[in-house]
């Protein structure tokens, strides 16, 4: 994997088993907060998007230094993220 040791050495959420994901928006609700009401709006914003095809083959870090695998292509990522933003207007 192109950047596993570096996850499990520096991010928590690796060495609690969470695998490599695109994270769309964050921060999100606290789990708790995450009602089934909650769960069908993001599957139906999510239903507006056909599967598409990309890669994780970049390493970048972001000013903050943060390390990432650089999505492509990233318009897609861009919009699914607004999309969901556009429903959960407190998370930006």
């Amino acid at each position: 994997m192109l950047v596993g040791r570096h996850r499990l050495q520096f991010d928590p959420s690796a060495a609690k088993g969470m695998p490599a994901h695109v994270t769309l928006l964050y921060p999100f609700a606290d789990p708790a907060r995450i009602t089934p009401d909650c769960r069908a709006i993001l599957r139906a914003c999510l239903a507006e998007f056909s599967a598409f095809a990309f890669q994780l083959s970049i390493a970048r870090q972001s000013p903050t230094h943060l390390l990432y695998l650089a999505p492509a292509p990233a318009e897609i990522f861009r919009k699914i993220t607004f999309a969901i933003w556009a429903r959960f207007p407190d998370f930006p």
